[in-house]
């Protein structure tokens, strides 16, 4: 089975594997940073799986869904 996480790229939507393409290998900072570097376009992108900010924001955002009122217009009886 392939657990293998993907991501898209908010930039060219491309679909790639954030664990295979870490941001900037070159920065002194990098151990632990969770950027992302886009293999398609180049972008650097936080990775929400290793971003406890993103991973909070992205709860609210679905728990804001999920208790969204229906769109469908009801009619009386």
């Amino acid at each position: 089975m392939d657990n293998q996480r993907w991501m898209t790229c908010s930039i060219c939507g491309f679909r790639f594997s954030p664990e295979e393409h870490p941001g900037c290998a070159a920065c002194p900072l990098h151990e632990g940073c969770q950027t992302v570097c886009c293999p398609n376009c180049g972008t650097s992108q936080i990775n929400p799986e290793r971003s406890s900010v993103a991973r909070f924001i992205k709860k609210l955002i679905t728990k804001k869904e999920s208790h969204a009122p229906s769109s469908t217009p009801t009619t009386p009886a």
